[in-house]
């Protein structure tokens, strides 16, 4: 659930000023519940998301790594996304 809502959070840092997310960021952020699901499926079932009401989570070496290389490239993603939206919003002056 933490890692869910950090995500959330840095995408809304990504969006603060902005009225309407764009679209990579929202999907950024959808992606990441899925597969923060997907990697915790005790917690979807928790949230009341059905489909994977039997599964447990898997912690082998390979999935973990899967784990820990999707959410570097998320953050990488949103770095990305907040470095647009800046020049967008405080576009270098041409002299």
């Amino acid at each position: 659930r933490g890692l869910a809502l950090i995500a959330l959070s840095m995408a809304s840092s990504a969006l603060a000023g902005t009225e309407a997310a764009p679209r990579s960021v929202t999907s950024l952020v959808a992606d990441y519940i899925d597969r923060y699901f997907d990697t915790y499926p005790s917690r979807a079932t928790e949230a009341g998301l059905r489909g994977n009401d039997g599964a447990l989570e898997d912690f082998s070496p390979a999935r973990t790594a899967a784990w820990v290389e999707f959410n570097k490239a998320t953050r990488a993603a949103v770095n990305e996304a907040e470095r647009e939206r800046a020049s967008m919003t405080n576009p270098t002056p041409r002299f």
